[in-house]
């Protein structure tokens, strides 16, 4: 056989390859994978309109999409997913799909717990759950439409990224896949998946309000940023950053290893991920905080320092960006986020914007 035959047959094979993997996108965003045995206890609790939205609905495509795009972008971290399947299902007892009809009526698929994120995560491999605790950390420290313009920024970001490397032949068929499949999120998937994982938040914090006050205490004496450096490096590279040190921190001290605050985003993501490991906290005494929390159990301990350089700042963890997407016109939007103003709840001058509009909605 000739060169020219062994070359054209090696470029037919490779076309074929790239023509069943855009036939097999089409159905890719509609699978449902088993989800990790911890997660089991939410499948339990949620009603069926939520389930059915979590393993074939809109937010379940777009859980599958992300996990897609952003394959091997978060590193491994199984003690970490296990822990939160863990309190994950702790939280959801107490409400299962089968009392809810008997106690709600016709509001059955209203009630309950709203955990349709994290079950799509969950179900859509470990990819999309490390996605799903990016989502966390960015709906506690921003508003929806800050987290949301984030979202639009680094998944374009990401795109750009996976086509450099096709383009330069550094790529196999997970980044072929996670470009593919990415091409039909947008803002308003991005929006929704925002929208629910705030849901599930809420859900969380109540279930969690003890502890999480206890936490956030401590968390709103520690003036830190999340991310240290440049800032002028781009708003994908500091959350993804921002990302991965939460995750890789987190995973070691839930293996057994003792761990030191270095950055504001390990303590975002324990803010965001409702997981309380027990802490040694330096200040004008030394004091251990035991939480005792039986989803981290066997974990290492963390130790904070409570150094405040300006007592006149109440800042606790805070994290400056510049969003691009936040307007649809003019120059990129400086904002920066602080873990004592909750970014839920509304300021008292965005809720007289909200009266004014509610007042003048109808004229």
């Amino acid at each position: 056989m000739s060169i020219s035959r062994i070359s054209n047959s090696l470029v037919s094979g490779t076309n074929e390859n790239t023509l069943a993997l855009v036939n097999f996108n089409i159905d890719f965003s509609l699978l449902k994978l088993e989800p990790p045995r911890e997660f089991a206890g939410l499948g339990l609790s949620l009603t069926q309109q939520r389930r059915e939205v979590a393993e074939e609905g809109s937010v379940h495509r777009t859980a599958r999409r992300l996990g897609a795009l952003f394959e091997n972008s978060a590193p491994k971290s199984p003690n970490l997913i296990r822990a939160y399947g863990s309190r994950v299902s702790e939280i959801s007892q107490g409400s299962t799909n089968e009392d809810i009809p008997q106690r709600h009526g016709v509001f059955a698929q209203c009630a309950g717990v709203d955990g349709t994120s994290v079950w799509a995560a969950a179900t859509s491999g470990m990819s999309a759950i490390a996605v799903h605790l990016l989502a966390c950390m960015l709906a506690r420290a921003w508003s929806g439409p800050q987290a949301t313009s984030i979202w639009v920024e680094i998944v374009e970001e990401r795109r750009r990224m996976l086509r450099k490397q096709i383009s330069d032949g550094l790529y196999d068929s997970s980044v072929q896949l996670g470009l593919a499949v990415s091409e039909d999120l947008s803002r308003n998937d991005l929006a929704q998946w925002d929208a629910s994982t705030r849901a599930w938040l809420q859900v969380a914090d109540d279930n969690q309000i003890r502890r999480q006050k206890q936490l956030m205490l401590i968390i709103n004496n520690v003036n830190i940023p999340v991310n240290q450096g440049n800032s002028s490096v781009s708003t994908y590279a500091r959350v993804t950053e921002a990302w991965k040190t939460a995750l890789e921190a987190l995973e070691k001290l839930f293996s057994g290893q003792s761990e030191s605050i270095s950055k504001g985003s390990i303590l975002l993501g324990l803010a965001s991920w409702h997981l309380y490991p027990n802490l040694l906290v330096l200040g004008e005494k030394i004091t251990t905080i035991d939480f005792n929390d039986p989803a981290v159990e066997g974990s290492g301990q963390l130790t904070i320092g409570l150094r405040n350089p300006d007592p006149d700042k109440d800042e606790g963890v805070y994290w400056s960006l510049s969003l691009a997407h936040l307007k649809f016109y003019g120059e990129p939007v400086k904002v920066t986020s602080f873990t004592t103003r909750d970014a839920s709840r509304l300021s008292i001058g965005e809720f007289h914007l909200l009266v004014l509009g509610s007042m003048i909605s109808d004229w």
